[in-house]
């Protein structure tokens, strides 16, 4: 889509999360492009520095690995017994690596396990769940993704077939 609006010389291209401003930014040098929504805009390498983004991409970011990595920290603190968490994500977001290394990187310090379950698609969350029931997790994230409306409701209407869910976030 975003060759499409490059090739009809769109005046802008709004896009959402980083997957979609990636692909607007390979299609044009020369549209200006709005992201809403990025995980980490630098460490995407969608702009050069926030303060003067450079090339022709501006917007909002914000600081997905922080976050999640606050997150884990939170549940902790709720739950001092807390030693093992499941972290849903797709594999194929960009920005899954610099959240699930702000992750993995809390999770050590606060002697938590993180268990990672890949999930591109709803019909992969019933797996990922049958896997966590294999191996029980004290609580349960979800790294940010512009699929993630997809993630929460599949998630919510599979609730009555799992049990032991504690928290879940993203």
């Amino acid at each position: 889509m975003a060759r499409q609006l490059a090739d009809l010389k769109a005046d802008v291209i709004v896009t959402y999360a980083t997957p979609g401003v990636l692909a607007a930014k390979s299609a044009t040098t020369t549209i200006p492009i709005v992201m809403t929504v990025v995980a980490d805009a630098l460490a995407s390498r969608l702009v050069s520095s926030l303060a003067r983004p450079g090339g022709n991409v501006t917007g909002m970011t914000y600081f997905v690995p922080e976050l999640a990595a606050k997150r884990l920290e939170l549940l902790k603190e709720a739950n001092a017994g807390l030693t093992r968490v499941g972290v849903l994500f797709n594999p194929d977001n960009p920005s899954k690596e610099p959240v699930l290394s702000a992750m993995k990187q809390t999770a050590d310090a606060l002697k938590i396990k993180l268990a990672e379950f890949p999930v591109r698609e709803a019909a992969d969350l019933d797996g990922a769940f049958a896997a966590m029931a294999a191996k029980p997790v004290g609580s349960r994230g979800q790294s940010a993704d512009r699929e993630g409306d997809w993630h929460r409701r599949a998630d919510i209407a599979a609730a009555p077939r799992r049990r032991g869910d504690r928290v879940t976030f993203d």
